[in-house]
């Protein structure tokens, strides 16, 4: 994470004034701008960088998977920090955003959508709610899939699956892959959250100036 460096003449002017108002001038100004840059992160940077590097099926999906946390109340400089990350366990897609940060494998993923059960065939797109698993109704025995079954009341296709895959074959033998079972996958490194902060992060000495001005014109109040 870039450090903040107070040591330029006009920031350690502004410090210094601060520090003559009240003992708790400085560490608060600090404080709010911590907190400040975080939330500039969350609000502004993250999307952007997040949409340049992956594919987009859910508009909100990053906004709704990220979240901001404040520092904590403290006039130590050294103990405060603000926060923007991954909200833990908000769901499956939302836990693998960490994988994508630093790279890995992930084991066994259960279901993997091709692009035959895509919007359009597309794999920017979402999964068609047809070809939702729920809605995937093949006659069963015992819970199992078997070999011949429906995905709406008029189309009728033919549903295989295995420990690997689940496929459909129309009619005239053509078929198409819907789904991959039970795959090991692994995750190259793609940071958004790193480039996002340090984003965010070089407007500090404008946030920082900002918050400093406005508490040294309000004085000893």
């Amino acid at each position: 994470m870039p450090e903040f460096n107070i040591n330029n003449n006009d920031i350690v002017k502004l410090t210094n004034k601060l520090e003559q108002l009240h003992r708790s001038a400085m560490p608060v100004t600090v404080r709010k701008s911590l907190n400040e840059v975080a939330f500039v992160t969350k609000k502004e940077t993250i999307k952007p960088v997040f949409e340049s590097k992956f594919t987009i099926r859910q508009k909100r999906f990053i906004t709704s998977h990220t979240a901001a946390n404040r520092s904590k109340n403290t006039f130590s400089l050294k103990e405060m920090y603000s926060e923007v990350g991954v909200i833990k366990d908000k769901s499956k897609a939302g836990n693998r955003l960490e994988l994508q940060e630093f790279g890995g494998s992930l084991a066994n993923r259960e279901k993997i959508p091709q692009k035959g059960v895509r919007v359009a065939k597309s794999e920017r797109r979402k999964v068609s709610k047809k070809f939702y698993l729920k809605n995937i109704k093949a006659r069963s025995k015992g819970g199992k899939f078997s070999k011949k079954g429906i995905i709406s009341k008029n189309k009728r296709i033919t549903i295989l699956k295995t420990k690997k895959a689940i496929m459909a074959i129309h009619k005239g033998g053509r078929w198409e892959m819907l789904y991959l079972l039970d795959q090991n996958i692994d995750i190259k490194q793609a940071q958004f959250l790193a480039p996002a902060s340090e984003k965010a992060f070089k407007q500090m000495p404008e946030i920082f100036t900002n918050f400093a001005k406005k508490r040294i014109k309000r004085g000893f109040r």
